[in-house]
């Protein structure tokens, strides 16, 4: 493995990226920023598999737990915490393992932004009403009339990316997909050893299943009460995979193994479209994190 470059790990929901990463970071003497748009919150670890106490004292995490539940996270935010993490972990001559699960955050993380503005509340509040007023596929059919190259690269249901494109485009008067960069070879922004895990489908669902149990052994129920004691009722944190149920189950409303099946269809699904969009991306170094020696792998496939 090139020693002078830094890793960066991504993979499906659940396929074991964290704990490969810290065997990683104790082997090189690395450090870890998180790259996942979730665990970057305070008050959420239970529900977004987020580094244990013992993880945190093993190897040093940074971008984990720090932002307030009230900010708006996106890609350009990402990059730009990321950016200064990096900046200082080299002023320190410290290197790192960034690992994630968004195929669009790292995308982007690599090749870079041109010009996508910083969201505006007041702009994306006038579309959470009209999103609950309506519905999700209200605001697609939208998106689609405006720039439909942007609206085929998004799923149908995921709100979140919708609004964000809709916002892009009512702040800049633009489409979308032209605020961003060319991907060329020669625009790459950083380099590094780009390992992408990649398991066989149905060994990654029954992983999911253990980790969901685990996550209620664990509290997510109480972590999910906490989260909505601070948010208001339809924050959108709260429709987060696994606090949604987690919040059902404590409310009477959905039994505990129904829960489970439910986190479980909706992982499974969130996963299929994370092979997706890795699938067409031709720079990762795939390995099978389903194999006993998966970390010697990883130190050998990068010359």
């Amino acid at each position: 493995m090139n020693k002078k470059f830094p890793i960066i790990l991504a993979g499906p929901t659940g396929c074991g990226k964290s704990s490969i990463a810290l065997e990683l970071a104790k082997k090189f003497s690395y450090e870890i920023i998180c790259a996942d748009s979730r665990q970057i919150y305070k008050y959420m670890r239970i529900g977004v598999a987020g580094p244990t106490d013992v993880h945190l004292n093993l190897v040093r995490h940074h971008c984990y737990n720090i932002i307030d539940l009230t900010e708006v996270f996106n890609v350009a935010k990402f990059i730009n915490i990321c950016d200064l993490n990096i900046d200082k972990l080299k002023n320190q001559k410290k290197n790192f393992i960034l690992v994630g699960g968004s195929g669009l955050y790292l995308k982007l993380f690599r090749y870079g932004l041109s010009n996508i503005p910083a969201s505006n509340k007041k702009i994306r509040k006038q579309f959470e009403l009209i999103l609950k007023k309506h519905n999700v596929r209200f605001l697609y059919e939208r998106l689609k009339l405006i720039d439909k190259h942007v609206a085929n690269k998004i799923s149908s249901n995921d709100s979140i990316r919708i609004i964000r494109a809709l916002e892009i485009n009512q702040i800049t008067g633009k489409k979308p997909s032209s605020l961003f960069k060319c991907f060329y070879k020669q625009d790459i922004r950083i380099k590094a050893n780009w390992v992408l895990c990649w398991p066989e489908y149905l060994w990654l669902v029954k992983r999911l299943i253990k980790r969901i149990d685990n996550m209620f052994h664990q509290g997510l129920i109480e972590e999910a009460v906490l989260l909505r004691n601070k948010l208001h009722v339809n924050h959108r944190l709260l429709h987060t995979i696994g606090y949604e149920e987690a919040l059902l189950v404590n409310d009477n409303k959905l039994s505990l193994e129904n829960a489970k099946a439910r986190i479980l269809l909706r992982q499974t699904h969130y996963a299929k479209k994370q092979y997706t969009w890795f699938k067409k991306e031709k720079w990762w170094n795939r390995v099978n994190p389903s194999l006993i020696n998966v970390i010697d792998i990883i130190s050998k496939i990068i010359i």
